[in-house]
């Protein structure tokens, strides 16, 4: 249950503290310049023990015999290394001088308060620790409750900020599965609703996040989780477009492409025959809803005689009105004669 209620009291955290930054980054700029006399200090150190060092060597040498040559070639090697020691310390202070100054310089300062201003960048910066965040919130909270209403996703957040202060907020917390989410008859009526309108489930993903509804484990939704629900709710293999049984292939109908199997063609054939008319033929709903011909034994004969005289004559013949003419069917089968030249 971590993750949301963190993300809450992050949030709030951060609002707390935004009043500190200015204080925050006079602070920040102190601390840089104090650090800088602390390195700078030992740098002097340094050049001091450099300094006694050399004056050290100098003064031994100078004492030494000078018959003795033996030691005084020695000390004076001596001598000229402690020499060469105190230089290169000088040359890397004056670098480090310039690296590092004594005093920040008005961009630096301004730099700092950027930083400073930026709360939620310092939070998040990678060497900004766990350590450090929970040392921060345990300066501003003294306790957090959690309750989960009954088995649903509604969580309770109730905050005791240190100086008496209690906030009370509700989050959702994401479920494991659907069993227990509130709202999911609701969420059900309306995946199905949008389904019967023909959207795709990619579709259906969208409206539902755009319309504020949340998967069990309270993220938005996608075309494969939405896929998943209607198998959960018994609509798989069941087209878009389909609110009922009504809009179902009746007596004597087809899928389209399941007459063109049975008839040996490729879809696009009877889609032609659609398009000139030739048959019955009805559409789902939806930019991409599906086709539904309607065909019965005796109209599927006269189809197999259509494609018969098209191949015989290779298309250079227009048909007979006895091959073209579409039978009237028994009752109203609720079909729409689709005459349009379009296609799909």
């Amino acid at each position: 249950m971590a993750a949301y209620p963190d993300r809450l009291i992050e949030s709030l955290v951060l609002k707390a503290v935004e009043p500190a930054s200015l204080e925050l980054s006079l602070r920040t700029a102190g601390r840089v310049e104090q650090d800088r006399e602390r390195l700078h200090g030992l740098w002097k150190q340094r050049q001091e023990r450099a300094e006694y060092q050399t004056d050290r060597a100098r003064r031994q040498y100078d004492a030494v015999d000078p018959e003795n040559r033996l030691v005084a070639r020695e000390l004076e090697r001596q001598w000229e290394q402690k020499l060469a020691e105190r230089r290169r310390l000088m040359e890397d202070y004056d670098r480090f001088r310039a690296e590092q100054p004594r005093h920040l310089s008005a961009s630096d300062r301004e730099r700092i308060a950027t930083l400073a201003a930026d709360l939620p960048g310092l939070w998040r910066y990678p060497t900004t620790t766990g350590g450090d965040r929970l040392a921060i919130v345990r300066l501003l909270i003294e306790r957090v409750e959690l309750t989960r209403a009954g088995e649903s996703e509604r969580v309770d957040v109730v905050i005791h900020w240190r100086g008496g202060t209690v906030t009370r907020h509700a989050i959702r917390q994401g479920l494991r599965t659907y069993h227990s989410l509130g709202g999911l008859a609701r969420l059900r009526e309306r995946i199905l609703e949008l389904r019967g309108e023909g959207r795709t489930a990619d579709a259906i993903a969208e409206r539902l996040d755009r319309e504020g509804y949340r998967a069990a484990r309270g993220d938005g939704f996608t075309g494969d989780l939405v896929r998943q629900l209607l198998a959960r709710f018994g609509r798989t293999g069941v087209p878009a477009g389909v609110r009922d049984a009504n809009d179902l292939p009746g007596p004597g109908e087809w899928w389209l492409p399941a007459l063109a199997a049975e008839l040996g063609v490729k879809p696009i054939v009877v889609h032609r025959w659609r398009w000139s008319g030739w048959l019955y033929a009805r559409h789902l709903r939806g930019e991409n809803g599906r086709w539904i011909v309607w065909a019965d034994a005796a109209e599927v004969g006269r189809l197999r005689r259509l494609r018969a005289f098209e191949i015989e004559y290779h298309g250079r013949r227009t048909p007979p009105p006895d091959l073209t003419s579409r039978p009237s069917r028994p009752g109203d089968q609720g079909l729409t004669t689709c005459l349009q030249s379009g296609g799909e």
